[in-house]
């Protein structure tokens, strides 16, 4: 079997206290007082780590096991209830909460975490992963499942210059500078260049590209001169295997691809159950296996991205990333033998904090509507029903406003297709 790219079977589970609230009142009807007793004493540990989180000087994921004996009878039931029920949703909640009580989890932000631990490799003859990532992505070295076979390195980067911008460029960064892509723009010599690629992330993708036009619109009329050069953009997560920019000459990096440090954490897990390898508790950040799997991974998604342009290694590509993760940007040039690499610093306007805030409060409860509106398709869709009206929708979530009805639509594009819910005129119809 021949796998393309990294093959990630990590599927995160998460325990809050709706679940546990559930536990209590939906499972309650097929009479099993273990449920009402094991969600109790959820409730009363998820509380106590909640107060004693709250004087930790640092932040930590704890690890709880459920290997004591006083667990067994709750296994048994969570266990019996899964062959038992019939109702979709509650075989869902139960199977969260077995893998709970056989995996073990982390508390971490007021909620239980774990992972779907049926998820396996299928261990063929001989399987065949072909990654450029894989000489340095620490997630290979986590298991003895994987033989890694370094290739001798193809292409010479002599004529490619790498500019590297010591710039925080975290997604809670981004929200705090003013005119971020300007100053880039103004500080980056585009003169002379056939196509650039700017990479940021989805969320500011729209704007990115709107600072770009309003940029080269001032410039015309100051100048009376356009951009001779093909400007595209595209965001972290849709890039891997894109080679429609494979002929231009110059890439600009805006964002760094920090995931969720629960994502680097759980992939440790995963790995570490699977060979019987011990778990504990982990200090964020200073974890030495945690951070080779954030380290290595944000080098491979930097990697990816500034390898979609150039593909043939002409001469003359120019290499613009906007970060201050110096381990990732040292990761990525140990892959581009040669590369003449500069390293300046920027300097950016900051709102300031009160406004700050206000835009991080919006993309906040941008992704909480979101949320509400993947829930309630979900049970449409499960309770049976063909479709349901878009005002009906938006007056469920309080949305008066259709544009930013329409901005939620935009941004669930991928759910609707993974989940065959087609937007057509007033309705959403599920097939």
């Amino acid at each position: 079997m021949c796998i393309d790219e990294y093959p990630d079977l990590l599927v995160p589970i998460a325990v809050t206290n709706q679940e546990i609230g559930q536990l209590w009142t939906d499972i309650y009807e097929y009479g099993f007082p273990e449920t009402d007793e094991f969600a109790s004493r959820l409730r009363t540990m998820l509380n106590q780590y909640s107060n004693d989180y709250k004087v930790l000087e640092d932040k930590e994921m704890v690890f709880i096991d459920f290997r004591a004996e006083k667990f067994d009878k709750y296994k048994e039931t969570v266990g019996n209830l899964l062959k038992k029920v019939k109702k979709k949703e509650h075989k869902e909640l139960l199977f969260k909460f077995q893998q709970i009580l056989n995996n073990g989890c982390y508390y971490y932000e007021n909620a239980f975490h774990t992972f779907d631990s049926s998820a396996k490799f299928v261990m063929l003859e001989c399987n065949i992963i072909l990654d450029a990532n894989a000489d340095y992505d620490y997630r290979y070295s986590l298991s003895n499942k994987f033989l890694v076979k370094k290739q001798p390195k193809f292409y010479d980067y002599s004529q490619t210059e790498f500019f590297h911008y010591e710039l925080d460029t975290s997604k809670k960064a981004l929200t705090k500078y003013i005119n971020l892509t300007e100053n880039v723009l103004k500080e980056i010599s585009l003169e002379g260049r056939s196509g650039v690629l700017f990479i940021t992330d989805k969320e500011n993708k729209e704007q990115v590209e709107q600072a770009i036009e309003d940029y080269f619109n001032n410039k015309l009329e100051g100048v009376k001169e356009t951009p001779v050069f093909s400007v595209s953009t595209d965001y972290f997560g849709n890039l891997v295997g894109k080679n429609c920019y494979r002929t231009l000459d110059t890439v600009i990096v805006l964002k760094t691809p920090n995931f969720n440090y629960l994502t680097y954490a759980l992939t440790n897990f995963f790995y570490k159950f699977h060979d019987n390898l011990a778990v504990g508790t982990i200090s964020i950040f200073k974890d030495e296996d945690v951070e080779r799997i954030r380290i290595s991974t944000i080098a491979g998604e930097f990697y990816q991205g500034i390898r979609r342009i150039s593909r043939d290694n002409p001469a003359d590509a120019k290499i613009y990333v906007f970060t201050n993760n110096q381990k990732a940007i040292d990761t990525v040039l140990e892959q581009l033998p040669n590369i003449k690499y500069n390293k300046y610093q920027i300097n950016v306007e900051k709102r300031g904090k009160e406004q700050s805030n206000k835009i991080q409060k919006e993309l906040t409860e941008f992704e909480k509507k979101i949320a509400e509106v993947k829930s309630i398709l979900i049970k449409a869709k499960q309770s049976g029903t063909t479709s349901i009206k878009k005002k009906e929708l938006r007056s469920q979530v309080d949305i008066s406003d259709k544009s930013n009805f329409s901005k939620i639509l935009k941004a669930l594009q991928p759910f609707l297709r993974i989940n065959k819910i087609e937007s057509n005129g007033q309705k959403l119809i599920f097939k």
